[in-house]
């Protein structure tokens, strides 16, 4: 199964839900140690970023929907459902902060380092948010047999 953090970029928000899924960051302090972060040359071609693989195999990929994330969310699951495929091939879970859309303001209006230093302060406001909407984003796939074959609940979160 392929699983899509949907955000208005895929190297904020996004990424930071995608590592926490994969369990790859569990403080704010460690996000300097994600690949790509802040990176928005990734992001501008318009493609999904693979981010790994879970301890099941499912691909974890996220990607930049712009101001609208919703939309995005329901043209990709409409696409895939239009394809043949169900939501036991892809999931999209959409990462929309009240910070999102600034910090994808400051990417197209500043740029450079006072974009990532705006991101940095939102993002920091936002972490403990984010991690919990992804823990419980695991606990309902968990809960509708979604993930039947995930691993049970770690508890190093």
């Amino acid at each position: 199964m392929k699983i899509i953090f949907i955000g208005t970029t895929g190297v904020h928000q996004a990424l930071l839900a995608a590592n926490i899924y994969l369990e790859r960051v569990s403080t704010y302090q460690d996000i300097d140690s994600i690949d790509d972060y802040f990176d928005v040359s990734k992001d501008t071609a318009g493609f999904p970023i693979f981010i790994g693989q879970d301890s099941c195999g499912n691909r974890i990929y996220t990607i930049g929907a712009g101001g609208d994330v919703l939309i995005a969310k329901k043209a990709i699951e409409d696409l895939v459902r239009i394809l043949g495929f169900s939501n036991r091939d892809m999931i999209v879970k959409p990462v929309n902060t009240p910070g999102s859309l600034a910090i994808l303001a400051a990417v197209r209006l500043l740029g450079g380092k006072a974009s990532q230093s705006l991101s940095r302060f939102i993002i920091k406001l936002e972490f403990s948010r984010i991690k919990e909407d992804i823990q419980l984003f695991k606990s309902q796939l968990r809960s509708m047999d979604m993930l039947h074959f995930l691993p049970p609940e770690s508890s190093s979160i």
